[in-house]
């Protein structure tokens, strides 16, 4: 059995007993593999380990059953295999930044939170990450991105968490379709060489807010200098992006012709694009100059 059957059938292994709970020592008998083994198999292709992988799974048939049925959170927390409605809103909150009710009660959901089953295609498109990237030279003029700023290390999915906020912050639903899309600006406020953390501004061109809205004291302001750069397409499944945009800047460090310069670079999501279904492609900028 290759390795791409290995992780597909452990997946669909797991989604048949999502919501019992499937231990790696359970998946190991049940495929007579090594339990060491299967544990760095599946977190080498996917990312995560089988744990992560459960408990996400779980969180969003909860998420998704809150906003589409009339379940009590209750019910919905037994029927996805927690103990009780405190632990389930313990783990609700930790990963969307949300309590059940809340979420519920705003009505929006937080796509790019959710977990889905992984397929085949997704297997062999992670598996192909590690192929030579390529990427388009253009040439843009200078602009101003508005939004919310996140500085930490991301451990707890905060940078997914500042473009909700963001989203609901600026009325995203509202202005959708006269904006060009959604910016997340990664940069650094001085050349010190950077730890763990990093500053980020998840937010929209700034040519869209009002005198009014710009005057709302959460929101920042950020000019983007004109500049060359190297674009990348990066896939609409969430959770790969960081590990594309690694890979695209290893990638563009070792490149015989341009080299990354400033101190920021920024993705883009264009209007249309809908977090982990595959609709419309993402896009990496980075600001480049000739060796």
């Amino acid at each position: 059995m290759n390795t791409k059957n290995y992780v597909l059938d452990a997946i669909e292994y797991l989604e048949k007993h999502l919501l019992e709970g499937v231990s790696l020592e359970q998946l190991a008998k049940q495929f007579n593999f090594s339990k060491f083994h299967y544990a760095r198999l599946f977190k080498a292709v996917l990312g995560e380990n089988i744990g992560d992988y459960q408990m996400k799974r779980r969180l969003t048939i909860a998420a998704m059953s809150l906003l589409e049925t009339r379940d009590s959170i209750l019910n919905i927390a037994i029927m996805c295999g927690y103990s009780s409605q405190e632990s389930f809103t313990r783990m609700f909150k930790a990963y969307f930044g949300i309590t059940p009710k809340d979420y519920r009660d705003n009505k929006i959901e937080y796509l790019n939170l959710y977990k889905y089953s992984i397929t085949q295609e997704d297997i062999e498109r992670v598996m192909s990450y590690g192929t030579a990237t390529e990427y388009e030279i253009i040439h843009k003029n200078s602009f101003e991105i508005t939004g919310l700023l996140y500085h930490g290390d991301n451990k707890k999915h905060d940078v997914a968490r500042i473009f909700n906020q963001t989203a609901q912050k600026v009325q995203l639903d509202k202005i959708y379709n006269q904006i060009d899309g959604v910016y997340g600006l990664d940069f650094c406020k001085n050349e010190e060489v950077r730890s763990y953390e990093f500053d980020f501004i998840a937010g929209i061109d700034s040519r869209y807010f009002s005198q009014i809205d710009r005057k709302d004291a959460e929101l920042v302001h950020k000019y983007i200098p004109e500049n060359d750069y190297a674009v990348y397409s990066l896939t609409s499944i969430i959770e790969k992006i960081q590990i594309q945009i690694q890979r695209n800047w290893f990638s563009l460090l070792n490149d015989e012709l341009y080299v990354p310069c400033d101190n920021y670079a920024y993705e883009f999501y264009p209007n249309g694009f809908v977090p982990n279904q595959k609709n419309i492609d993402a896009y990496l900028f980075i600001p480049i100059t000739a060796r």
